[in-house]
């Protein structure tokens, strides 16, 4: 079944030992065709070839993506690698399941639109390396994975599935059942800002098991601080996919907020669940109440290392070498 895990906002990221690519993509869309990364419609591929014999045309036209390709078919969409004698036909299932041909046909009629957002998600990817110079900058591969992972990381390639971005108004969001405060976020002017922040998130070491909630605080604090920075004036709408009243909520309720995790032990538990409240979807935060905005950990550990920085001087840069959390939460000051 394609629509597994469909509404999970996340990403894969895949680890390959020795690969080292240089993503020319010659012969593919290209934005900025004499700067870092560059633009590749795999989407569009992958529909106007055909099934048989589309795994070794690709290797041959475009054999930097061979990498991607085994992923798309093993770990998006799951139907096996395409050497397998059954290939051809398990690919055209799935490209004629009709939520993923409804996908392709809301994707072409808005084909202008789609391709001045990738635009900007290009633009925004080169600008990492004015914050972190030392980053790479991928090249973009779009495609429709079913519903399945809304980001794919692989060295020198992110890979970025359309479907997570048709919009609010979209019915096929609203026919599949997706929570209404999850709406907004399908808004594909978010993409660019999405995009920056799956990309850094890759070059960060995930919290351990058992860290501490501290730990995600600061993890979280980095990622949007950083992608902040990338994105400096260039945001369009909320870094935090946050309404307007919920943004004045947390401003309004930063001290309470803070005084709330302090008092009750919370910044050094390691209870998973307890920190699953703070971090994940969520239409609130239970435990500030329902007019609360959810993920609200999040924006917390985005304050406390902007207060770090400040109060430090440190370059954004040395933040992906920071992994000491109580270190930062020593030096923030931060006391809202």
């Amino acid at each position: 079944m394609i629509m597994n895990n469909i509404f999970q906002r996340s990403f894969t990221k895949i680890g390959i030992f020795g690969l080292f690519l240089m993503m020319t993509l010659y012969g593919c869309r290209r934005t900025e065709p004499s700067g870092p990364g560059g633009l590749f419609r795999f989407d569009e591929w992958l529909t106007t070839w055909p099934a048989r014999g589309c795994g070794d045309s690709l290797k041959n036209r475009y054999p930097e993506l061979v990498p991607f390709f085994s992923v798309y078919n093993n770990q998006v969409i799951g139907i096996g690698p395409d050497t397998m004698p059954g290939y051809p036909g398990q690919l055209l299932e799935f490209l004629q399941d009709p939520s993923v041909s409804e996908t392709n046909r809301m994707i072409g009629t808005n084909q202008s639109h789609f391709q001045n957002i990738l635009k900007e998600t290009v633009r925004s990817l080169s600008r990492i390396r004015k914050v972190l110079p030392d980053a790479d900058v991928p090249a973009v591969v779009t495609f429709v994975g079913g519903f399945n992972q809304t980001f794919v990381t692989l060295p020198g390639i992110l890979g970025v599935g359309l479907e997570h971005y048709l919009g609010d108004t979209c019915s096929l969001y609203t026919r599949l059942g997706m929570p209404g405060y999850l709406l907004t976020q399908t808004n594909p002017e978010n993409l660019p800002v999405n995009a920056v922040r799956a990309w850094i998130s890759s070059e960060m070491p995930e919290p351990t098991p058992g860290s501490t909630f501290l730990d995600h605080l600061v993890h979280e604090g980095i990622l949007y601080y950083l992608s902040e920075r990338v994105m400096k004036g260039k945001v369009t709408g909320n870094l935090f996919h946050q309404t307007e009243k919920q943004s004045d909520w947390c401003r309004e309720n930063e001290k309470a907020m803070w005084k709330f995790l302090v008092q009750r032990e919370i910044l050094f538990s390691t209870d998973r669940f307890t920190i699953r409240r703070f971090f994940d979807e969520a239409p609130f935060t239970r435990d500030y109440g329902q007019d609360s905005p959810g993920q609200t950990g999040k924006w917390i550990g985005y304050r406390l290392v902007a207060s770090y920085v400040k109060k430090n001087r440190c370059r954004p840069a040395e933040l992906l070498r920071e992994t000491d959390s109580r270190k930062i939460l020593s030096l923030a000051g931060y006391h809202p």
